[in-house]
């Protein structure tokens, strides 16, 4: 039954509401595949050059999406063509060559079980480099073909669903932003990187391009960020491994110091968690936050942010860092070259000044103040 334009405008509209709410996307798929008339619509984001993909195909067997995902994106013939394609212009097995695809391994071991037919209309939705993503809608097995109105539906519904991927990426970007500067920047501020669980740069702030730049303690590498440091490394991928775990362990968030050539700054690295951004159904997901600060400021800096947000004096926020270390009042006391009666006067007002009765309290307000 041909589609009428009052259903054109309802799928429409849910395509641009799939723009605000990623997870409309598998209905709205479902909804597509339907008024073209074919039995499967799905969402293939590739990239070869990290070696990434992303299967959204919610009529499709989960096993083949999985099998796709893990291992048969890369042996798959129509990539080729689809990552060549311009954004928005309508592919067929024709054009990757139908001969050619029906010999591959990929359809003879693989594809010919997935309950999906070998013909395809795909288009490109947006493109970047070697990566890509595009809408593919296959027929059943049992009807192996393509009509002219499966073709002029999608022809007509495609730009849509290209500038709704194109306002998504734009959300999602400003979205992960904001998640990412959820608190001032520090005055010892050296860099900030967002990554997924594979440690692949989804942002970076320009101090942190300048950090890559220089290639001093950290490269971008096929988008994915490298410490050269390897023990600071192997911490920064056991980080990775329990955030993407859910294991969010206390020791994740203390700072990993630096090696690198003498003759540029000291450098501390922090971890820390990010789950504030939905997924992008055209993207990666945001997994943590890289957060690199300059070690030969750090003092003067936390001195500075807690002397300003407890009206502390200088010798109190002195007095209050070196708590942290937590062996007691009296070693805080000799760091600081004071007594320990000068120490419990300076701790008394400090109390007052941040709300706390005890030390323990202290220590946690200002861990907590620093992060």
């Amino acid at each position: 039954m041909e589609m009428t334009t009052e259903d054109a405008f309802r799928l429409i509209g849910q395509i641009y509401d799939a723009s605000l709410d990623a997870e409309l996307w598998p209905d709205l798929l479902c909804n597509f595949a339907d008024a073209c008339r074919m039995e499967n619509a799905a969402l293939v984001v590739l990239d070869p050059g990290s070696s990434f993909s992303s299967v959204l195909s919610p009529r499709s067997d989960p096993e083949v999406a999985s099998a796709y995902n893990e291992y048969w994106w890369q042996h798959d013939p129509t990539a080729d063509t689809g990552s060549k394609s311009p954004v928005g212009c309508i592919t067929t097995l024709a054009d990757t060559g139908k001969d050619r695809f029906l010999a591959s391994a990929f359809h003879n071991d693989f594809w010919r079980y997935s309950g999906l037919g070998a013909e395809r209309l795909a288009a490109n939705l947006f493109a970047k480099g070697d990566a890509f993503a595009s809408l593919v809608l296959q027929p059943s097995a049992r009807r192996d073909s393509i009509d002219a109105d499966a073709f002029q539906t999608a022809a007509f519904l495609i730009p849509h669903v290209a500038r709704a991927v194109t306002i998504s990426r734009k959300i999602s970007h400003l979205e992960l932003e904001l998640a990412a500067f959820n608190r001032p920047l520090r005055p010892d501020h050296a860099g900030l990187i967002v990554v997924d669980h594979e440690g692949h740069c989804l942002h970076a702030d320009d101090a942190a391009e300048d950090l890559a730049r220089s290639g001093a303690v950290l490269t971008i590498e096929n988008g994915a960020v490298k410490l050269r440091d390897e023990k600071a490394a192997m911490r920064y991928k056991t980080a990775l491994q329990s955030f993407a775990e859910s294991r969010f362990e206390p020791s994740g968030g203390e700072p990993i110091h630096l090696r690198h050539a003498s003759d540029h700054p000291r450098l501390e690295l922090e971890i820390l968690p990010l789950r504030a951004v939905d997924k992008d159904p055209v993207g990666r997901q945001a997994l943590a936050k890289l957060i690199f600060r300059h070690r030969g400021m750090s003092r003067s800096a936390r001195l500075q942010s807690l002397r300003q947000r407890f009206a502390l004096t200088p010798a109190e926020a002195a007095l209050a860092i070196e708590m942290l270390e937590g062996d007691g009042r009296s070693a805080a006391a000799k760091r600081c070259g004071i007594s320990v009666n000068t120490a419990r006067t300076h701790l008394t007002r400090i109390f007052e000044k941040t709300g706390v009765t005890r030390q323990a309290e202290l220590i946690r307000v200002v861990m907590d103040h620093e992060r």
